[in-house]
């Protein structure tokens, strides 16, 4: 009997033991997410590092998750609440120092990515932009401040050190700030391949920018749109999924400027090469017809193979009116992008219609 009540009162111990456990850990949840919330409702920027590492340690539980917590049980609806707000918590931190602006972008890098795949899809798409906003930022206050302290030729050298430095803020190169954004697609690339595809090619057109103000990324630039490239032909397995990532690259493509002639041209050759591979033909066309446009740019300017692309989208129209009876919105579209590619008062399109019937 004795070893019957040993036993006993173990077991309801462990029992009582493991339920305050989880009271412990929906109350520090609970805690956590009353103070995120308070401070994204209230709107006051964040403009300290110190206060950034403060309030990491507070908002922990809800940032990185509990150890041993099985997240599976938790509401859906819920869980992408709080993820939305600690997403938008991001965007509270706006430090007047760049500097200070970085190191506390990092350090909320660090813990999103202690926070498991399933967290990181909501929380490093807002990072991955501040990264981005950050570098437009640090461009714009770095041309400001070489022009207030550009020596003037009455003052000679007034605005310098004795050793002849430049006096003002460290400057941050954009390159650095776009390989820690790379840095953070990559840790969601496999998870969420279309998220990081989108992410990347976002990151080629930021660079639109910072390469006017005489910045040279291509080199970085290339491997973002490669990068993304890659993740479409690997990761992307969802028919519909693959057709809108393909029709974002086809249009940051056609605003990229900084690209070289080489560069651009292995580019769109990929690019239409994995529109040929659509499953549809349907989509195949529109997206062939797309990529039209990148052959009429200025950095390729290349007529023959906008004519063969304008023919090889007018054969998939035609094989569409059989199979699908949905070919006139893809005639319709095959007009509408084939008028600017020739000087005649006729369209190619129209031509190769009139030819046909």
């Amino acid at each position: 009997f004795f070893f019957f009540f040993k036993q006993k009162t173990a077991y309801e111990m462990q029992r009582g033991l493991v339920g305050s456990e989880m009271c412990i850990r929906d109350r520090l949840k609970t805690v956590a997410k009353k103070i995120v919330m308070a401070v994204v409702n209230v709107r006051k920027p964040i403009e300290t590092f110190d206060t950034v590492q403060r309030l990491l340690s507070f908002i922990k539980p809800f940032i990185e998750g509990i150890a041993g917590e099985d997240e599976a049980k938790d509401d859906p609806y819920e869980f992408e609440e709080n993820q939305n707000y600690a997403a938008k918590l991001v965007h509270q931190i706006e430090c007047k120092d760049p500097v200070t602006q970085l190191e506390a972008l990092v350090l909320l890098k660090e813990a999103f990515e202690k926070g498991g795949p399933q967290r990181m899809r909501y929380t490093i798409p807002s990072l991955v932009f501040s990264l981005y906003r950050l570098a437009q930022r640090s461009l714009k206050r770095v041309t400001e401040e070489d022009e207030k302290r550009r020596p003037s030729s009455d003052s000679g050298s007034e605005n310098t050190t004795p050793s002849g430095q430049l006096e003002g803020p460290p400057k941050i190169p954009p390159l650095k700030l776009y390989q820690i954004a790379y840095q953070a697609i990559e840790s969601i690339s496999q998870a969420h391949p279309e998220t990081a595809v989108r992410l990347y090619l976002h990151g080629v057109l930021s660079m639109n920018n910072v390469v006017s103000s005489g910045t040279d990324c291509e080199e970085l630039g290339y491997q973002f749109a490669s990068q993304a490239l890659v993740l479409y032909q690997d990761e992307i397995t969802d028919t519909d999924a693959k057709y809108r990532a393909i029709t974002f690259i086809i249009g940051t493509l056609q605003k990229a400027i900084f690209f070289s002639f080489d560069n651009f041209e292995t580019l769109t050759t990929n690019t239409v090469q994995y529109c040929a591979k659509l499953l549809k033909k349907q989509d195949q066309c529109k997206a062939i017809l797309m990529c039209t446009h990148l052959f009429m740019s200025k950095i390729l300017n290349d007529s023959d193979r906008v004519d063969k692309n304008l023919k090889k989208s007018l054969g998939l129209c035609g094989i569409c009116k059989i199979a699908e009876n949905k070919s006139m919105d893809l005639y319709l579209s095959l007009i509408h992008i084939s008028e600017p590619t020739r000087p005649e008062r006729i369209s190619y399109a129209v031509f190769c219609l009139k030819k046909k019937k």
